[in-house]
């Protein structure tokens, strides 16, 4: 790369781009989406230098943003201290204040795996609250003050040791290696107890022979692998008998599609004369036994040797040509690859805005929702109020001699107090709902229902109250004196074992209210 294309044109940028690799992870995704938008706050920079700021950071309206030709070399990932592989050949590793959350085991594991991720000449960065390393057979001190060390000696892929915490455990570190290395075992390996039950499987057995955790614990003869490439089964007795191991070669296993060799080792596992049980190791050898074939084939094929090579030779050149050609679409790919980045960035910089803007659009509803809330207790205190009037005036109809009935425009009974109760012998139940004129009272139709419509439409209440009782009194006057009336003007009855009279002496209607006192 030279210096044309290198951000602000300095050798150094363009080395540290060439380089230099920062790899920041966390198990957090939400924490790995705000550190990649690489933005921060102007107070959160205070503790850097005017010229550190100026150098890595650029103003970006109110926050300030990491270098944009900078920020390739950071690589922002997820990554499990536990269950992830690490990365290697780190120079740099810095680790603050984690490993306090994890137990003692998992903290020996995760120094394993800091070993083996170091260069040989990397550091590793601790937080002040660790000092657990200054014991440690993996690392040595460069400077307890700032809690740096570097490991001991290079950790290989095949050769990660465990880290005692709190004084040597030999045991636990036997016990460990042991499972280590027959897990990580080549070839599938199967362990039975001394009554043909699956004790253990590597991750050979399960990777290559199909078989599963689940399986642990079965009976070996009830498997399919017991019978499948070949009969197991007397082959097992016959080991156990003599206990002298078994090797197996080439046997032929048809599977799927492809057809496979395999050698299997049968050994019986015994310790000062007690066997323990019987160990089972497949190996597929079918890429030795095409290998076994190949060889014989070209044993016959060296005759004609030179004239392929010479064909070789030929088709390498027409190969060359084809790799230059390709080199030109990878370079004209990269291009296009540059120019959507840079379309992505610009997407990027829009859903900011929006952000923002649905920011602005959350505070307005925020504020929304508090004058609703406002509204809602208002609402709230008249509704008490409004209860409380209302109990107040039923108290009062409830109190009054008068037999009161309160009827709506349509002329139906919703309320009806003690006194109408006593008068009329009906029950507030048995009235409220009902319309008043088909309640059994006597009154007059035709009046009442004419003076009722004259109160709620043109609200003469008194005037059609007047006019109502005036009939009532005639037609009760005529009845005393025996002449026929137009309608009833007394009635007796029975209701709950008391008589009942209604006299029709007075009616009085008004916009709400109707009275009908003895």
């Amino acid at each position: 790369m030279d210096s044309s294309s290198c951000g602000r044109g300095t050798s150094s940028s363009c080395y540290y781009k060439r380089r230099v690799k920062i790899y920041a992870t966390d198990i957090d995704g939400a924490a790995l989406t705000t550190a990649r938008a690489a933005r921060f706050p102007a107070c959160t920079l205070e503790p850097l230098t005017d010229q550190q700021r100026s150098t890595y950071f650029e103003t970006d309206g109110d926050v300030q943003r990491f270098r944009s030709d900078l920020r390739p070399s950071l690589i922002f990932g997820r990554h499990d201290l536990l269950q992830d592989a690490p990365i290697s050949r780190i120079v740099l590793l810095a680790c603050s204040n984690v490993r306090m959350y994890f137990t003692p085991e998992a903290q020996t594991r995760v120094l394993e795996r800091f070993s083996y991720a170091l260069h040989e000449d990397g550091l590793l960065l601790l937080g002040k609250a660790e000092m657990l390393l200054t014991q440690s057979h993996l690392f040595t001190p460069v400077s307890l003050p700032h809690r740096i060390f570097r490991s001991r000696r290079p950790a290989s892929a095949g050769t990660v040791t465990a880290l005692p915490v709190g004084g040597p455990q030999p045991e636990l570190v036997l016990r460990r290696t042991m499972e280590a290395a027959f897990v990580g075992a080549a070839g599938a390996q199967v362990v039975l107890d001394a009554n043909g039950v699956v004790t253990l499987l590597n991750q050979g057995a399960r990777r290559s022979l199909g078989l599963s955790l689940n399986d642990v614990g079965r009976s070996f003869a009830e498997l399919e692998l017991s019978r499948v490439p070949v009969d197991l089964r007397p082959v097992l007795v016959g080991v156990q008998t003599s206990r002298e191991p078994v090797h197996l070669q080439d046997i032929a296993w048809r599977r799927g599609a492809a057809d496979t060799c395999w050698d299997i080792r049968i050994t019986v596992l015994d310790v000062d004369g007690d066997v323990l049980g019987t160990q089972l190791v497949f190996e597929e050898v079918t890429q030795r036994v095409a290998l076994r074939t190949r060889l014989n084939q070209l044993h016959d094929e060296l005759g004609t040797a030179y004239e392929e090579l010479q064909s070789s030779s030929e088709e390498l050149e027409t190969t060359n040509e084809e790799l230059q050609s390709s080199s030109e679409e990878l370079e004209t790919t990269n291009e296009e690859l540059q120019s959507a980045i840079e379309e992505l960035e610009t997407t990027n910089e829009e859903l900011q805005s929006t952000n923002e803007e649905l920011e602005t659009m959350n505070e307005e509803l925020q504020s929304t929702n508090e004058e609703l809330q406002t509204v809602n207790d208002e609402l709230r205190d008249r509704t008490v109020e409004i209860d409380r009037v209302n109990g107040f005036l039923h108290g009062i109809l409830e109190g009054l001699d008068v037999a009161v009935a309160v009827v709506d425009t349509n002329h139906r009974v919703q309320m009806w107090n003690a006194a109408a109760e006593r008068l009329s012998g009906l029950r507030a139940f048995e009235s409220v709902g009902v319309l008043l004129l088909e309640l059994p009272l006597s009154l007059p139709a035709e009046q009442t229902l004419s003076a009722l419509r004259e109160v709620l439409v043109r609200g003469g209440a008194r005037d059609a109250g007047r006019a109502a009782a005036r009939s009532v009194r005639q037609e009760a006057e005529a009845a005393h004196r025996g002449e026929p009336a137009a309608g009833p003007a007394r009635c007796d009855q029975r209701r709950g074992g008391h008589p009942v009279r209604w006299t029709g002496r007075r009616l009085r209607l008004t916009g709400r209210w109707a009275s009908m006192p003895r």
